[in-house]
């Protein structure tokens, strides 16, 4: 028997939409849809599963998972349970998971299969019901009874998101069902929606609050795992997307890209009908801009928060007329100005606090007020500005100055490009305000008395890898990197050994399959060269470039059919996911960040290792212990054997426990890559001098700063 739902419930809006119209799309991932009734039903399936594994209502689930149908499942099946589905992100450091759950006290975890270690790391029992899958047959099985399902009330909590803000470990922002039901309905009256696109995780608010207003709707809701330009680009007009929402910073990338298509004779994308942005300041020019690629969309800039929901909204003429402001308040939220300029939010759309953390909940909710911290000012007309964050004022000299008013008159000079103010101890005036940016910076009073050792220095040049002469093996590592000469080279013993290692493992793994490894290689890839010449598109879908090639069933790649694009996937994940840990680095020590397509992986991989106080532990990052992980267990047992003897002695040699198999594996994709972009396709001999130089780059100059093995220490 089904329990009963009580008020404003998130189980309660699938099982509307699939009583209403259940054949209707509710989703679209990887080219596949999926029904409103297959949400409902999977949903269901899971909630009982949850029932008879020993949930109870109030349990906290940390949810580690790809964008799947599966995970819509898990999460209507927790919202039917009564669980709270605390969605994080996977790709988060050990240290911060284990303290998000040493705050959060969760009861177990759901975690994809690729993700089964976290449970292990959380220290809670771990489970996940793939069983709840749509049946590709066509079918789909009825939700079996068995255990009856509790109720749930409108005010019991829902999910928990975590949100950092400005304060380090991510706090879980609990949000009950009714909360959840307000902040995505819709409105009294259905009106058609059309499809709308989410290239948000599903670890983000703004994903799920999306599609829950979708399927209030009714309406379809396609998910795309990926945030490039091409991407987007091709989601939004393939499946004829009517309502998107994306960061200015995506915006920029589309339009960028729309440029650079070259197209002419007609909008970008006419069928979009509302295009939205926010999270971050947002110019008229790219407003503009988005106006020019949708010009039959309304345009629309939100603010708002975890905590708070949509807080205010521009649109309209305002977009234009009122720059830098967010808009006025939304429906169902109060709003007021503290006396210290900060904004306090109220009413039935708040979060219920934060999950394990009282004394940040009480900080935050003060008297019914959600203090956001940003500060702000309102006009006559009640429109809103966020004009900085309280606690950034510098007290100096027994006055406050206001360092967004003093960015301000700075950016107007003519030499000034971008410019940051904070503030910094003074024992003469308590406090002194410090520029940072513009210039070279190398004399900015006050620099120095940054945390010391928290400089993230440029990546050493990696040379590319020289055409070997006949006869002769060559070794780029060994090569000049750094401007003014040659590398000092490695501890001669460690680094000859290892080097002589190297070759041996490249020779006997690859001495089988290396032939038709490389032909394999090379046939792939010179047929995705012939289709991206010729349509202009950096990510072609996988059936393009086999036909292309003429392979049905390419046996290393195989493993990539069900992917919708085989370059985003074999070519960009290990220069992408490496650009992203770095930029994270550098932002978390510099407080800036650098454009991740500019650098290269070699380059990117040894400033990290150069900068690490543990360089093993450098490379051991999260995207790609993941990776190894679904590539091995996806790959099928007799093509895979030697790949992952290759990885497995490579774990072996270099001390890192099978971590660094998803890292080799993304620099000779990353490093093949170069011929697509520059170059004429990889022969045979490219792959296995590729694969020779990732071995090189990586083992002969891990730290590379004399015999003692001890790099400069940077804090992480």
């Amino acid at each position: 028997m089904t329990g009963m739902s009580q008020g404003l419930t998130v189980g309660s809006v699938i099982a509307n939409a699939a009583r209403a119209v259940p054949g209707a799309t509710a989703a679209v991932i990887e080219g596949v849809e999926y029904s409103f009734e297959d949400l409902d039903l999977a949903g269901s399936r899971v909630a009982r599963a949850l029932v008879e594994w020993g949930a109870v209502p109030g349990d906290v689930a940390l949810v580690f998972s790809r964008t799947s149908f599966e995970l819509l499942a898990h999460f209507v099946g927790c919202a039917r349970a009564g669980v709270v589905f605390a969605p994080l992100n996977p790709e988060l450091d050990e240290p911060t998971i284990r303290a998000v759950a040493d705050r959060t006290r969760p009861a177990f975890v759901l975690a994809q299969e690729v993700f089964a270690s976290l449970g292990e790391l959380v220290g809670a029992p771990s489970a996940w019901f793939p069983g709840a899958a749509h049946d590709r047959s066509g079918h789909t099985a009825p939700a079996r009874a068995g255990a009856e399902l509790p109720e749930v009330h409108g005010t019991d909590p829902h999910v928990a998101f975590f949100t950092s803000g400005s304060t380090g470990v991510p706090k879980a922002a609990l949000v009950s069902h009714r909360t959840s039901v307000l902040l995505s309905h819709p409105g009294s009256q259905l009106e058609p929606r059309g499809p709308a696109l989410c290239p948000w995780p599903l670890f983000h608010m703004a994903g799920w609050t999306i599609a829950l207003g979708q399927w209030h709707a009714r309406a379809p809701i396609v998910f795309v795992e990926g945030t490039t330009a091409p991407l987007l680009t091709a989601a939004l007009r393939d499946h004829g997307i009517e309502r998107f929402n994306a960061i200015p910073a995506l915006w920029m990338r589309i339009a960028e890209h729309v440029r650079s298509e070259g197209a002419s004779g007609g909008a970008a994308f006419p069928a979009l009908r509302f295009a939205d942005t926010g999270t971050s300041p947002t110019s008229v020019e790219l407003l503009a801009t988005i106006a020019d690629l949708a010009p039959n969309a309304h345009v629309r800039v939100f603010y708002g928060s975890s905590e708070a929901g949509n807080v205010a909204s521009l649109h309209h003429e305002d977009l234009l007329t009122r720059p830098g402001s967010c808009g006025q308040p939304s429906v169902l939220t109060e709003v007021r100005i503290a006396s210290d300029g900060e904004l306090l939010v109220r009413g039935p759309l708040l979060f219920d606090g934060y999950l394990g953390d009282e004394e940040a909940t009480d900080a935050a909710l003060v008297d019914g007020w959600y203090h956001t911290g940003d500060r702000a000012e309102m006009d006559s007309d009640g429109y809103l500005s966020i004009v900085g964050r309280v606690g950034t004022v510098i007290r100096t000299g027994g006055e406050s100055v206001d360092p967004g008013v003093v960015e301000a008159a700075l950016q107007e000079h003519p030499l000034v490009e971008q410019v940051a103010v904070f503030g910094l101890p003074d024992e003469q005036w308590g406090g002194t305000g410090v520029r940072g940016g513009g210039g070279d910076g190398a004399s900015e009073p006050g620099r120095s008395a940054l945390v010391p050792g928290r400089r993230c220095p440029e990546p050493p040049r990696l040379p590319p890898a020289p055409s070997p002469t006949p006869g002769a093996r060559s070794h780029p590592a060994h090569r000049g990197d750094r401007p003014g000469g040659s590398s000092p080279p490695p501890p001669a013993r460690r680094g000859a050994r290892l080097m002589s290692l190297a070759d041996r493992l490249v020779d006997r793994s690859l001495a089988e399959r290396h032939e038709a490894y490389a032909a394999e290689v090379r046939q792939i890839l010179e047929a995705a060269y012939r289709v991206v010449a010729r349509t202009g598109h950096l990510d072609p879908p996988v059936r393009s470039i086999l036909a292309e090639a003429g392979l049905s069933n390419p046996a290393f790649y195989r493993h990539f059919k069900s992917k919708d694009e085989l370059l985003l996937v074999m070519l960009d994940e290990g220069r992408r996911g490496l650009a992203e840990y770095l930029d994270r680095r550098t932002a978390a020590v510099t407080g800036t960040s650098a454009e991740a397509g500019d650098r290269r992986v070699a380059e990117w991989v040894r400033g990290v290792l150069a900068q690490a106080t543990d360089p093993d532990a450098a490379l051991r990052t999260r995207p790609f212990v993941v990776e190894v992980e679904r590539l091995h267990s996806r790959f099928p047992e007799e093509q895979a054997e030697s790949e992952r003897r290759l990885v497995d002695q490579l774990a072996v040699l270099l001390g890192g426990r099978g971590e660094w198999a998803g890292t080799v594996y993304a620099l000779v994709f990353g490093e093949l890559a170069r011929h697509l972009r520059s170059e004429s396709p990889p022969s045979p001999e490219d792959v296995e001098r590729t694969v020779r130089f990732v071995l090189a780059g990586i083992v002969a100059e891990p730290v590379g700063r004399g015999s003692d093995r001890t790099p400069p220490e940077v804090a992480s």
